[in-house]
This record gives structure tokens, C-alpha cells and sequence, in this order.
């Protein structure tokens, strides 16, 4: 990037966003990206960037290994208000450690789709962390799909039938939009889509 001039920075002041407007240098065709957050607390994970990508009415929050503190500056730099959110990534590939994944959090997201980034360590993604999502009422339906999430004592296999997914059992997630209606299918299970396309009339 540095070679082709353009410029990089490598570091940003704590909690630093791009205060509701959107990156120029990172708009692609229609879509548009905000930072949301960054380089909050003292951990590798409390200082994810979080982004925001918007197309349309579409959009989506990546998360990265956010914490409590991290997701608290996201909120704090949308004014305090929740966020409308189309895609979700789960903090923290699911974790609940810090703070990552709390009611507070899905709270202000509300997400349509949960896509949980995990694999088979740690247990992730935490049952109480799908938990604290599904209790938000916001899921879309889905026909019924594989999703494990964990706790100490192991993996929990079921179908739901909300829009909530992790990588390890449902593979490569694909959400596709036009900006209107959105769709997601998964390399692995065939039938994991929603009950029906969506209308992203639901963000507005």
C-alpha cells in the first residue's frame, strides 16, 4: 500500500472514529465503511478495530475481538444510540470473556443474521453469548440449520431456526445483498438459508 502511495497509518488514538462519515479511500461501488472504534484499553483484543460497511440499506458490523470496553466506545461514538445492523460478527469468534457478546451489546445491534467466526477451541462460540442475541426477538427466521456453541463442559449440537450461524459446523457463510433483499447460504449445510428473503426495509 505504501508503495502504491497510499497512506497507512498504523496507529490511532484511543477510542478514535471517523465520527459518522464514512472512509473515502475504502468506498468500493456503492458500499461505504466507518470506523467505529479502535485502540481502546490495554489488550490485544480491547483494541480491535470495529468497522462498519453500509451498501444500500445493508450493512454490517465487524466486530474483530472486541471486549466490553471496546463495544461501550462503539456505542458511545454512535451518540449513545443502537446501531441498525442488517449482519452481525460475533466478538471475540463468540466469547463472553471481558464483556464480549453481553445483553448490553446486543442490545444496540439487534442484528437480522449472527455469523460466529469459531472454530473447536475454547469452547466457542458461548451458548450465552448466542443466548444474549436470540433473547433480543431480532433473528430473522431461518429454516432449521446446524449451530453448536459451548460452555466448560463441552459443545451443545442443535437446529435453530433463527438466523444465527458459526463457521465450524455451517462452513463459509454467504450473505448476499443488493442493498434491498438479502439471502445466506452455507458451504456446508445446503439448507441453512432463511425461511424467506428478507427485506432490508426492516433497517429503516
Amino acid at each position: 500500500m505504501q508503495e502504491s502511495s497510499v497512506p497507512v497509518t498504523d496507529t490511532f488514538p484511543a477510542g478514535f472514529s471517523n465520527g459518522g462519515q464514512p472512509i473515502p479511500e475504502l468506498a468500493c461501488g456503492g458500499g461505504q465503511t466507518w470506523i467505529l472504534t479502535t485502540s481502546v484499553g490495554d489488550t490485544k483484543n480491547s483494541r480491535s478495530m470495529m468497522n462498519y460497511l453500509k451498501v444500500g440499506s445493508f450493512s454490517v458490523i465487524f466486530s474483530g475481538d472486541a471486549t466490553e470496553a471496546t463495544q461501550e466506545s462503539a456505542v458511545a461514538n454512535n451518540g449513545g444510540e443502537p446501531f441498525k445492523v442488517a449482519v452481525l460478527t460475533g466478538s471475540h469468534h463468540g466469547a463472553t470473556t471481558h464483556g464480549s457478546n453481553n445483553a448490553a451489546w446486543a442490545a444496540s445491534t439487534n442484528p437480522l443474521v449472527l455469523v460466529f467466526s469459531a472454530g473447536t477451541k475454547y469452547h466457542h462460540p458461548s451458548c450465552d453469548a448466542a443466548r444474549a442475541y436470540e433473547a433480543r426477538g431480532s433473528l430473522l427466521q431461518a429454516v432449521a440449520h446446524d449451530f453448536q456453541c459451548g460452555d466448560a463442559s463441552g459443545y451443545q449440537r442443535s437446529q435453530p431456526r433463527v438466523a444465527a450461524y458459526d463457521t465450524e459446523t455451517d462452513g463459509v457463510i454467504t450473505v448476499t445483498s443488493d442493498g434491498e433483499i438479502m439471502d445466506v447460504s452455507c458451504s456446508l449445510n445446503t439448507g441453512c438459508g432463511l425461511a424467506s428473503s428478507a427485506s432490508l426495509e426492516l433497517l429503516q
